[in-house]
């Protein structure tokens, strides 16, 4: 990798003793081997005002250890009658079955135009779709092995209401 800061002198003015610049950038291993390290040595090169002759120094940090992240999810959906004719509830589960935080984690629902949502245990954003609505709740942190519930209860409107269509999705 190579990173090149041009044109500070112009840009920024003279920088002053103690001044740090910081690139920071991730570091992906495809595939990588369990515990597996990487040497991750850094040639730094500047050239100061007045003089061709650039200042080098080399920098040979610790090895980098790879850390496996398993993202391993369950998702279920249950659907019950409710206390009358017409109305279900739904049960969302998420659990996180990974050795990491998952975080940001989005759990849709899709409800068909001939439901309408009565109540939801938990705040979520209703975005209208050819033939219903999509359900989506937003979950900042899920630790391993927690698990997520959400209900909600919905009703069937009209005389051709049916379950046939609905769908439960999760992602991150």
């Amino acid at each position: 990798m190579h990173i090149e800061i041009k044109d500070i002198l112009e840009n920024i003015g003279e920088l002053d003793d103690e001044t740090s610049i910081i690139a920071k950038y991730p570091l992906n291993a495809v595939t990588p081997a369990r515990d597996a390290r990487y040497d991750a040595p850094v040639l730094f090169q500047a050239y100061i005002k007045d003089s061709n002759v650039p200042i080098e120094t080399y920098i040979e940090p610790e090895p980098i250890t790879v850390v496996h992240k398993r993202r391993r999810t369950r998702i279920g959906k249950a659907i019950r009658p409710g206390t009358e004719v017409g109305i279900y509830n739904i049960l969302l589960l998420y659990q996180n079955r990974g050795d990491s935080v998952k975080t940001e984690v989005k759990i849709s629902d899709f409800v068909p135009n001939t439901f309408a949502v009565l109540e939801s245990d938990t705040e979520y954003e209703e975005d209208s779709e050819n033939e219903g609505s999509r359900l989506t709740w937003q979950i900042e942190e899920i630790n391993p092995g927690e698990e997520v519930e959400i209900n909600y209860s919905i009703q069937g409107e009209g005389d051709d209401y049916s379950l046939k269509n609905i769908e439960a999705r999760a992602f991150k």
